[in-house]
C-alpha cells in the first residue's frame, strides 16, 4: 500500500508532535543541568576535611552515577530526535512540507542547531562530572583515592563522553536514514 499522505489535520498533528518532541529535548537538557547541580551539591564535602585524607569512594560513586544518568538523559533526547526524524521524513517524502525538505538540505552543511548545542552541554557536564573528584582533591588538599574509584570514574566518564560525541556529532545510531528507507519501502512497494 503506497503512502496516502496526510490531510490538513494530519499535518497539524504531526507538526505539533515534532514541536512537542523538540520541547521535550529542551526540557531533558534543562533536567541534566539541574541533575548535575544536585549531585555535585550532594557529593561536595560539607566541612573542610583534613588535608591528605582520601577523597573517598562516595565522591567517585556519585561522579560515576552522574555520568551514567547524564548519558541516560542524552540517550532519551537522542531517541526523541529519531522520532522527530520519523515524522519530518514522512512529511518530506509525501511532499507535505517544503520546510522539511529545505531543512534536510540545509543540515547537510555544518550548522549549530538543536542537537549540536545540546550535545555540547551534555559533553561539558559529563566532563565536569568525570573530573569532579580531582577538582575536589585539588581544592581541598585531599588525595585522589581510592584508586579503584578513580579508575572507574575515568572509564565510565570517558565511555559516556565518547558515545555522546559519537552520537551527537558523528551521527552514530542516527535513525533518519532508516526512517527514510522504511517510508520509501511503504511509498514504493516492490
Amino acid at each position: 500500500m503506497p503512502l496516502s499522505g496526510p490531510d490538513q489535520e494530519d499535518k497539524r498533528k504531526i507538526h505539533a508532535e515534532i514541536n512537542q518532541l523538540a520541547n521535550q529535548r529542551f526540557l531533558i537538557t534543562t533536567a541534566a543541568i539541574t541533575l548535575f547541580g544536585v549531585i555535585v551539591g550532594l557529593a561536595s564535602p560539607k566541612a573542610t576535611p583534613a588535608s591528605g585524607t582520601p577523597v573517598g569512594s562516595f565522591v567517585f560513586l556519585m561522579a560515576s552515577m552522574l555520568s551514567i544518568l547524564l548519558f541516560a538523559l542524552f540517550l532519551l533526547s537522542h531517541y526523541y530526535k529519531g522520532l522527530q526524524r520519523v515524522y519530518s521524513t514522512y512529511l518530506r517524502l509525501t511532499d507535505s512540507s517544503g520546510w522539511e525538505a529545505d531543512w534536510k538540505e540545509f543540515r547537510k552543511d555544518s550548522y549549530l542547531a538543536y542537537t549540536a548545542p545540546q550535545t555540547i552541554i551534555f559533553v561539558v557536564l559529563n566532563l565536569l562530572a568525570t573530573v569532579f573528584p580531582y577538582i575536589i582533591s585539588v581544592v581541598t588538599g585531599l588525595r585522589c583515592a581510592p584508586t579503584n574509584g578513580l579508575i572507574v570514574t575515568i572509564v565510565v566518564g570517558s565511555l559516556t563522553e565518547l558515545f555522546m560525541v559519537g552520537m551527537g556529532f558523528w551521527g552514530w545510531f542516527d535513525r533518519e536514514r532508516k526512517a527514510e528507507q522504511q517510508w520509501l519501502a511503504i511509498k514504493n512497494p516492490q
